[in-house]
């Protein structure tokens, strides 16, 4: 999955600057969770500095996702948490020998005395667009497969133009961007020009020139380790993610397409030849249509289903065999978002009064929940005459699953019974014996 790809990249250039971050993180957050009275004179530190009263964020080490939220908390209340654990938590622990003991304690202390570590802090907290857009994006609901290719360029564009120079990344697209020489100094840009944040620049000035060369170091391993990740793990070379781009609107009348859609059916098993020449009959067909305008910011899948609603002069469907394929591309999963959106609905669904519910009972909640879902608002839901006899059928089916299930019941028990019997007898027969 590319959302995994993406957390492992990040993971890598975390490895290599950042990690000390990343404890930080972990490291106040349960310092007060353990502590009810901690977090009291916390929050009367925020109090004193007219701050809005956040605790810390908590950071799973496994889903890097809660590593900037985090980050980003600690850098707005630098300054409080300093002056909570300097000034008021000296005053509040008695005697203050418990805290010299304390190992959390004093990892924090280290770190809020080291000047050069905020630049650690606004270093990461600045890379967060390039990743969160392309996770967020990719957690949408509907079909993106067709998009899956071209994100991934731009993920691994827009991480390279960090560091490289312009002219390197110049008129590179897709697979030629696997070859660019990332770690030849020649391509790289200096220290100076090296994208890292403006917050980061401003925490840099206050170091010395040796700390900031230190850090710049780390922030140019940090997006060395990330490429070299992204490059070794992104399938931009993958010929199916290449093909499916076509079923994209914009490239409706692609030179490549029909080619493209022919590769595409000889692929999927559900097509026999004689479909897989047919199929680049309609295409061709489909791309002599009118284009619509809006198509473009539409979801891909309605964009579809409008297309296979046109009818030939016959009234049959212009597009029987491409349809076929397009919806067979379409239900491609293009990551893990919509297994753990299900998971989340179904723990919704499946609340703790509610735990006998059946899993039949589970998927007819779900369908329609959906179903209201794509109507937008329950009134909008139309009530046709299908509806009408699905409703009045409901209870007699119901009614007919019940007794099934009693019947089924009724045989194990009678099964069960018979069992007992035979074996008594044999028992019967050893005693006598």
């Amino acid at each position: 999955m590319q959302h995994s790809c993406c957390a492992q990249c990040f993971r890598a250039g975390v490895n290599a600057y950042g990690d000390a971050s990343e404890e930080l993180a972990i490291d106040l957050f349960y310092w007060l969770k353990s502590s009810p009275s901690r977090r009291e004179d916390y929050i009367h530190v925020f109090s004193d500095l007219g701050l809005d009263e956040e605790l810390f964020i908590r950071h799973v080490q496994c889903r890097w996702l809660t590593l900037i939220p985090a980050l980003d908390r600690i850098v707005k209340k630098w300054e409080a948490i300093k002056k909570y654990f300097w000034e008021e938590l000296p005053k509040q622990q008695k005697p203050s020998k418990t805290l010299e003991k304390n190992d959390r304690h004093n990892r924090i202390c280290r770190k809020l005395r080291d000047k050069s570590f905020p630049v650690q802090l606004a270093f990461l907290v600045s890379v967060k667009p390039i990743f969160k857009k392309f996770l967020c994006f990719f957690q949408s609901e509907g079909p993106l497969i067709h998009l899956l290719r071209h994100t991934m360029c731009e993920l691994l564009k827009s991480l390279m133009g960090r560091f490289l120079k312009t002219q390197v990344l110049a008129d590179k697209e897709r697979k030629h961007l696997l070859a660019i020489d990332y770690s030849k100094p020649d391509n790289q840009l200096s220290m100076s020009q090296m994208e890292v944040g403006e917050k980061t620049r401003s925490a840099l000035s206050k170091l010395s020139h040796d700390q900031q060369k230190k850090a710049l170091l780390g922030m140019k391993q940090f997006y060395v380790d990330t490429t070299k990740y992204l490059i070794g793990h992104l399938t931009l070379d993958n010929k199916l993610l290449r093909d499916v781009s076509f079923l994209h609107p914009v490239l409706r009348d692609s030179k490549h397409g029909a080619q493209a859609i022919r590769r595409l059916a000889v692929m999927i098993p559900t097509l026999s030849e004689e479909e897989v020449a047919l199929v680049t009959d309609e295409w061709k067909v489909y791309q002599a249509g009118q284009v619509d305008e809006e198509s473009a910011t539409r979801r891909v899948d309605h964009y579809w289903a409008d297309v296979f609603q046109e009818k030939s002069l016959q009234g049959e469907c212009k597009h029987s065999v491409l349809q076929k394929l397009v919806k067979g591309l379409l239900c491609l999963a293009h990551g893990n978002a919509d297994v753990e959106r299900s998971r989340s609905a179904n723990k919704k669904t499946v609340t703790p009064d509610r735990t006998s519910l059946g899993e039949l009972t589970i998927n007819g909640l779900r369908t329609v929940k959906d179903h209201v879902k794509v109507s937008g608002e329950p009134q909008n839901v139309k009530i046709t005459k299908g509806l009408l006899e699905a409703s009045r059928d409901a209870h007699k089916a119901h009614a007919k699953r019940l007794a099934d299930e009693r019947e089924e019941l009724a045989k194990n028990g009678e099964w069960k019974n018979q069992r007992k019997r035979c074996t008594g007898k044999l028992r019967n027969r050893k005693k006598k014996k």
